[in-house]
């Protein structure tokens, strides 16, 4: 069999076959094999009808195996559930010899006369066996070009580095190491990351095409055939490089970024030196295959640090990459200049750059960010995948020049079972029953720790499992605890302690020895290492590795500095939660070392003052910092929850006194932000302290004093989970029938108007001038239009809440479930004209059974809810007309109505100081990014509706310019052109299946559709990640009816 196929091709071809064979039967495989299925004889059939049941048989025995098949069966065609078939049945061809016997007596035959499998797909191809050499199916031609730009060189002597440089990448990637559980006689279990790597999901959004995003969207068609393109869609992290040749993959932290580098550097590794299709199956790209190059940032970032004053060459990543390669890492026997040549060419090679946020400042990282750019510059074929924390992906270092974006989402259910029976299957290879009982036993535990987590904090509250890291610390706290903590801090603290005792050793004596070599106990080894974690996390650059002469000079001052010999010894001959590899010392997670440095803090410091002091100089506003103290925070709740209450009562600005709130607004936002993040994670604080840091945040975010659009952003989605107080619930009757006598739940903002507006009657300016050279034809000419009537418009685009509500309690169905995947204080989106048009008619009849029945004491809330009551007024889109006049304001200032507050419109500030009306922007005629949530912002996704106040309109509307594009009642074509006309037919709503303009543009456009005057047109039931609404109270018009 090892001349025909190997068990992973195998398992590949059987995969395909398998669910159809067991659903189906013979001919259900037959015509899932196409033509290949009718060379194969009525014998070889009924030997893969056989095979098919003797599996089936033997994975109903295998934890999770039969639930894979299941699914497969129900979606034949699912990749993914396809790939988990294929998944177990390597491991029970690998467990059972005797299948595997048959496997290759009844495949193996196929597959010789007529071809193999690749990525799940039965196709006319060689199968490849392995021999060895470097071949044309991994790029070997990548020598052949070397050679002739360098005849000097050895080509032999070269392709044996090469080899050895991808052996190494093969041992060094091809692991995943587990610690605080002991196997025998070794501290750390050593899973084979084939074995056990599990691909987790992401969301990836499409980059708009460089041409009409920045340089050609001069036809409204082009704009709407652009915003189709670009949906966000879930993807497996192991499907991600066929999706683009510059990607840039974003999560939190432990959420899996450079395992999925890892699997990457491996499985290509693997296929060069297999000469195999391994990296197909993997990673779901075509030989050849590009070589592996893995470079962490945070290094490159000391380099240029150290070459500060060096020659140019010298600060260029490419000359970085060539020296890390040869000299720091590999020990090749290679010229630096092979690498130099495949990066200046650019073909055959892909980067794996891991840690942007690892480059401590935001500067550094703009520089990176700079030169990476410069590196693919000019280079298509030059593949790259960067990783980066969420947190520290923002302003000026996000990427662009093409990189496509992949968010690693939360893990689910079926992600945990998956890594937790994966592990338990390693760990006790030889007792099946074993594994199973304490894998089961763990996933129960984790069950009830949720369950409990939600009767304590909420049923909305985060799951605690949610990363590949925290996993990974429940089954060490698993294997040395009786219970599960709930809380990170906690689960952090008993992980750190379970790997300190070496309570696993199965020699009671042993461990406790163990336990006793630094200073005696646990207590002082621990307190060492948070000295030498704080130390290593104030170095920023030079955090996560460090060398053995500058861990001493980072324990000299320690007050336990005598046992420094004794913690080197133990790490170099064990580790704990410090490794030793490659002569440098770091912790085996980064979260690890910023736990520490939480505990130092509160250990150390001590004092709540010093603390917030210590915060206030700096690390504050530094993304490098946010994890210690998030967990500093819910440190102190577990063990002094008074002192927790102070420093975040401190940190938000609640507390008489506190000098944060003398500091500028952007830092108090930071502060405030800090302080809901953490509140969420405590389980001991009183439940109006998270009210209050809410109402204060809220405050925060709409003060126009704030500069940091990336601030704003996050703040906006933490007081989504505190609870938005700008927004309340209502309880009206309902006029419906199913609703009679029930209260029906309204999300709508808490203000007498509901968030409404008052848009007076009167005149402004419609469209484009021909000075403005982003204007399409569409928009010209610009004229007067007077709309004779005052109107309401939201505040607000609808939010994410708003629709749940709706949904809720209408029962409505028709639309996309995606809609309500965002934090609640976001613009909902994915929602079609038909859907936002469902809304407004349920909400319309909602609030004008209510209308007559209302006498607000405000004048202007009495208007408001008399015009819903006259029966002349309903809540529906607007018109683009009103949408215009909403975000650009009037001609001239009108005088308000009497019993409201005097006009905020600022004059003169449109061009040629006629008025405000003429402004290009709702707030003026030059782009700021701090005002929209655009693509010149970078934050690349929706943000909390009313976050960039700077950007509000004339009237006080807020987002009309960017975050989501809005749909308007207007129907979009060429017989309702400019001049705009009222009145004739252009909002007729009986036309269900015509183009409707959307305004406003979105985060995921530029500047030039965020302009008041920017029409798009799309048609009624296009569903897109970037398209909301706004809804308006105005007057019923004959002809939209």
């Amino acid at each position: 069999m090892e001349d025909t196929m190997d068990i992973s091709e195998l398992a590949a071809f059987l995969a395909t076959l398998l669910p159809y064979l067991i659903k189906g039967g013979i001919e259900a495989g037959k015509a899932a094999a196409g033509e290949l299925g009718k060379k194969i004889t009525s014998e070889t059939w009924d030997g893969l009808k056989k095979l098919a049941e003797k599996i089936h048989a033997k994975a109903k025995q295998k934890p999770g195996a039969a639930e894979a098949i299941a699914k497969a069966e129900a979606k034949p065609d699912d990749p993914r559930a396809r790939g988990a078939v294929e998944m177990y049945l390597e491991e029970l061809l690998q467990e059972n010899p005797d299948l595997l016997t048959e496997a290759a007596q009844v495949v193996g035959p196929i597959v010789a006369a007529n071809g193999s499998v690749v990525a799940g797909k039965i196709e006319n191809s060689a199968v490849v066996t392995g021999s060895g050499n470097l071949t044309a199916i991994n790029g070997s031609q990548i020598i052949q070009n070397y050679f002739q730009h360098n005849p000097r060189a050895n080509r032999q002597e070269l392709q044996q580095q090469v080899v050895k440089y991808l052996q190494w990448m093969e041992e060094y990637f091809g692991v995943i190491e587990l610690r605080g559980i002991e196997q025998g006689e070794s501290p750390v279990i050593r899973l084979a990351l084939n074995e056990v790597y599990v691909p987790l999901e992401a969301l990836f959004q499409p980059d708009i095409d460089k041409d009409w995003a920045e340089e050609s969207l001069h036809s409204s068609r082009q704009k709407q055939q652009a915003r189709s393109a670009s949906q966000s869609e879930r993807v497996a992290l192991n499907q991600i490089l066929p999706l683009g040749s510059r990607l840039i993959i974003t999560g939190g932290p432990g959420c899996g970024k450079t395992t999925v580098l890892q699997h990457i550097a491996w499985s290509l590794a693997k296929s060069w030196l297999e000469n195999s299709n391994l990296a197909t199956r993997n990673l779901g790209i075509e030989p050849p295959y590009p070589l592996p190059i893995y470079v962490p940032l945070n290094l490159y970032a000391v380099h240029l640090r150290q070459h500060r004053e060096g020659p140019a060459k010298v600060r260029t990543l490419a000359y970085f990459i060539s020296e890390y390669l040869v000299q720091n890492q590999t020990n090749l026997d290679i010229d630096s200049d092979f690498f130099a040549f495949l990066l200046r060419e650019g073909y055959g090679v892909i980067l794996l750059l891991d840690g942007l946020d690892e480059v401590p400042t935001e500067d550094e990282r703009v520089l990176v960010r700079e030169d990476i750019e410069k590196l693919v510059a000019g280079k298509e074929n030059l593949r790259i995948v960067v990783t980066s924390r969420t947190v520290a992906y923002s302003g000026e270092a996000v990427f662009g020049r093409g990189f496509r974006h992949i968010r690693v989402l939360p893990l689910e259910w079926d992600h945990i079972k998956a890594l937790i029976w994966r592990a338990y299957d390693c760990r006790f290879p030889k007792s099946p029953e074993r594994a199973h009982r304490e894998a089961q036993s763990l996933l129960d535990g984790i069950q009830r720790l949720e369950k409990e987590r939600k009767r304590l904090l909420g049923e909305d509250v985060e799951p605690l499992v949610d990363s590949p890291l925290m996993v990974r610390m429940l089954l060490i706290v698993a294997a040395n605890e009786r219970v599960l903590p709930n809380q990170r801090a906690d689960l952090y603290q008993k992980t750190v302690d379970a790997m300190l005792r070496a309570e696993n050793v199965l020699d009671k004596k042993v461990a406790l020895e163990i336990s006793r070599r630094v200073g005696g106990g646990i207590a002082i080894h621990r307190e060492m290492l948070q000295y030498l974690a704080f130390g290593m996390h104030q170095r920023g650059e030079q955090s996560k590795e460090i060398d053995e002469e500058t861990l001493k000079t980072l324990l000299k001052d320690s007050p336990h500095a005598a046992y420094t010999r004794d913690l080197i010894e133990l790490t170099r001959q064990r580790g704990t939660v410090l490794d030793f590899r490659g002569g440098y010392y770091r912790f085996f997670h980064l979260s690890f070392q910023e736990f520490l440095v939480a505990r130092y803090l509160a250990d150390n410091l001590r004092d709540i003052e010093k603390i917030a002091q210590f915060l206030e100089n700096g690390p504050l506003v530094d993304s490098w910092w946010r994890e210690p103290v998030l967990l500093l925070c819910g440190y102190l709740d577990m063990n002094v929850n008074s002192q927790a209450s102070l420093l975040l009562r401190r940190l938000a600005g609640l507390e008489p006194g506190a000098s944060i709130c003398q500091k500028d607004v952007d830092l108090q936002l930071v502060a405030a932000e800090l302080a809901g993040a953490a509140v969420l994670e405590c389980q001991y604080q009183p439940a109006d302290l998270k009210k209050q840091i809410a109402v204060r945040l809220a405050n925060l975010i709409e003060d126009k004093a704030s500069t940091k659009p990336a601030w704003r952003a996050r703040a906006g989605d933490t007081l989504s989970a505190l609870g938005d107080p700008r927004f309340t619930e209502y309880r009206f009757h309902s006029p419906l029938p199913s609703g009679e006598g029930l209260g029906v739940r309204v999300i709508l903002p808490a203000t007498p108007t509901l968030g409404f507006i008052l848009i007076p009657k009167g005149k402004f300016l419609m469209g484009s001038s021909e000075r403005d050279k982003y204007a399409d034809s569409d928009e010209k000419p610009q004229h007067e239009l007077d709309l004779p009537y005052d109107y309401w418009i939201a505040k607000y685009p609808l939010t994410v809440a708003q629709w749940r509500a709706f949904v809720e309690a209408s029962g409505y169905r028709d639309f996309d479930q995606r809609a309500l995947h965002d934090p609640d204080n976001r613009p909902v989106r994915y929602v079609t004209w038909h859907n936002a048009l469902a809304y407004c008619a349920w909400l319309d009849a909602v609030l004008k059974e209510q209308a007559s029945k209302i006498r607000p004491q405000d004048e202007a809330a009495s208007a408001f809810w008399q015009a819903l009551a006259s029966g002349k007024y309903r809540l529906t889109l607007p018109s683009e007309a009103e949408w215009e006049k909403a975000a650009r304001g009037p001609l001239t200032p009108s005088p308000r109505p009497e019993g409201h507050p005097p006009s905020p419109l600022p004059v003169g500030e449109g061009k040629g100081g006629r008025g405000v009306g003429v402004r290009v922007y709702p707030w003026g005629d030059t782009f700021d990014p701090n005002k929209a949530n655009t693509k010149e912002t970078g934050i690349g996704t929706t943000t909390a509706v009313g976050a960039f106040p700077l950007g509000a309109s004339p009237y006080g509307c807020l987002d009309m310019s960017g975050n989501v594009w809005e749909w308007t009642r207007t129907i979009w074509n060429d017989k309702f052109g400019y001049p705009y006309k009222l009145n004739d037919s252009r909002e007729d709503l009986k036309q269900r299946d015509r183009y409707r303009v959307a305004r406003g543009g979105s985060f995921s456009y530029d500047r030039r559709l965020a302009r008041c005057a920017s029409r798009g047109g799309d048609l009624p039931g296009l569903l897109y990640g970037a398209q909301g609404l706004r809804v308006v109270v105005s007057p019923i018009v004959k002809s939209e009816l």
